[in-house]
């Protein structure tokens, strides 16, 4: 009876709080710079009904001419170190376009270095409420942990296993009001803290903030689901695929654990014996020792030489998901966004599991990727092609008469007018050790580009916008003109330079020249309606 009348005055004080407290959350400002949204989505373009989108800092019409897709993510979404029409993004929209060419399509890729689901949550949100959106597809999942770890360090008081402890208890307003008195949290910075380079960051995760993560990262993209139902924007969720085979690590490997390493060398002989009973007992004997990355990592790695590719796929997401310093998605986050998606009925792309189905044995690797989780040129079209396909089997857009398969088969990977930026789908050119590259470098590079043809000066130009020196890139394509280059192919590369410098009576002009010289070409015509006419 007492335990009843106990639970009931529970019951009664819960309620209570309820109406009586006012229970907000601070708003959290990220310690990290690039994880900060300190400007609006847009500005004001530079003539009438025009609009800069300050993501990709390109010019637009400021009511869509047509259809507008928002893509929303990290690194991968903006792709890094690609051009904005050879990312997965920019491949969605060159496929659309030639399925449906009398409809204007226009992607809005508003993927950024560095963001996670936070920032997209907020971003979709914003975007739902300022813009008009036909669709929005979000690919983001692979930076989940910097601002965690960031906020580990440098928030007083900030403690990842009380929140996960918080949830756990249903979010409960006594608990958080007992909480708020005993152990105060500021998480809202005053701006002293100074804003660290997610490199510089020591902090490691444990279990229960990798656990944390998890939740965190299934409520932001609640929270997206929730912004674009009320503005009644059709949403595309998906996956986050990455280079499942991938072992980042820092510093010096780590060592493995107690019994891991003779474990390992037991499963080596045993595969080497290819006797299947042999691998069966040294993989039973070792498994349960294995607690880190590393340990995962290695046991994968000796399955996979192996062939034993369903075991070794396993224990590489395992790795995955133990990394210290997490950089990519993991297979809870996919089961995470796979659970809402059904939850909420909400249309889901598992790009992750589709991916891997084109695989060499089902596990994702550097044939789609050049890093643990940045796609390579053919990795960013697959998915792209992936992406069109899940858009139109589940009616979220219409794409045409034409069929998808035909129009894939006659879009080549490498474009055919190596004039054009929008058919350049190479690699911003790098060096080989990991640091930024000084201005002589960068010009060294741009230069290396041109073998003294028209073309070659083309490749320099779109070379020289990949680095964000626009206005070099103009000079390049004078000079592949000057050359005897395709007009047609150099006055398009022009228009998109121009849009990027934000000058939409240049970017028209040059579209309108690129248009006359090529009338049939579908691509050119919809770069130029998308723009409309002032």
């Amino acid at each position: 009876m007492s335990a009843l009348v106990a639970a009931c005055a529970l019951l009664l004080f819960e309620l209570g709080l309820r109406f009586a407290v006012h229970d907000e959350t601070p708003r959290l400002v990220s310690p990290l710079a690039f994880q900060r949204h300190d400007e609006p989505i847009t500005g004001r373009g530079p003539t009438p009904n025009s609009v800069v989108f300050g993501g990709p800092s390109i010019v637009a019409a400021a009511e869509p001419v047509g259809r507008r897709i928002f893509f929303f993510g990290g690194s991968a979404t903006e792709g890094y170190h690609m051009s904005p029409y050879s990312s997965f993004a920019g491949w969605y929209q060159r496929i659309l376009r030639r399925l449906d060419p009398d409809v204007p399509t226009e992607v809005i890729n508003l993927g950024a270095g560095g963001e996670a689901s936070r920032q997209v949550a907020e971003l979709v949100a914003a975007t739902s409420e300022q813009h008009t959106a036909d669709l929005f597809i979000v690919y983001s999942g692979n930076n989940e942990y910097y601002e965690l770890r960031a906020l580990k360090e440098s928030v007083p008081g900030f403690d990842a296993r009380t929140e996960l402890a918080r949830r756990r208890l249903s979010g409960l307003h006594m608990y958080r009001t007992l909480r708020r008195m005993l152990l105060p949290v500021a998480p809202v910075l005053d701006g002293s803290q100074p804003l660290r380079p997610v490199d510089s960051l020591d902090v490691e995760i444990d279990q229960d903030e990798r656990e944390l993560g998890v939740l965190l990262y299934a409520e932001h993209v609640r929270s997206m689901i929730e912004s674009a139902s009320k503005s009644r924007v059709p949403l595309l969720l998906s996956t986050v695929a990455d280079h499942t085979r991938s072992y980042a690590f820092h510093g010096e490997p780590p060592a493995l654990s107690e019994g891991v390493a003779e474990g390992v060398k037991a499963l080596d002989n045993a595969g080497r014996s290819r006797k299947s009973a042999s691998i069966s007992a040294a993989l039973k004997a070792v498994e349960p020792r294995l607690l880190t990355q590393a340990d995962h990592h290695a046991v994968a790695r000796l399955l996979d030489r192996d062939q034993h590719w369903s075991l070794a796929k396993g224990h590489y997401e395992q790795a995955e998901y133990l990394d210290p310093r997490p950089r990519r998605s993991s297979e809870p986050m996919r089961d995470a966004i796979r659970g809402l998606a059904v939850e909420t009925e909400t249309p889901l792309c598992d790009v992750s599991a589709l991916l891997a189905a084109q695989a060499r044995s089902g596990i994702i690797g550097e044939e789609f990727f050049f890093d643990p989780c940045h796609p390579n040129p053919l990795g960013h079209r697959r998915i792209a092609e992936i992406l069109v396909r899940c858009t139109l089997e589940q009616g979220l857009l219409n794409g045409g008469s034409a069929s998808v398969n035909d129009i894939l088969q006659s879009t080549p990977l490498r474009g055919t007018d190596p004039m054009r930026l929008d058919h350049y789908t190479q690699r911003r050119a790098q060096l080989q050790e990991n640091r930024a590259m000084t201005e002589a470098e960068i010009t060294e590079a741009i230069r290396s580009a041109d073998d003294g043809t028209a073309a070659g000066a083309a490749t320099a130009g779109h070379q020289a916008m990949l680095f964000g020196l626009h206005r070099g890139a103009l000079a390049w394509y004078d000079l592949a003109e000057s050359r005897g280059g395709e007009s047609a192919g150099l006055w398009t590369s022009r228009g998109l330079v121009l849009q990027h410098l934000h000058d939409m009576e240049g970017a028209r002009s040059a579209l309108d020249k690129a248009r006359k010289l090529a009338p049939a070409d579908v691509e050119v015509r919809q770069f130029r309606d998308v723009l409309g006419d002032g």
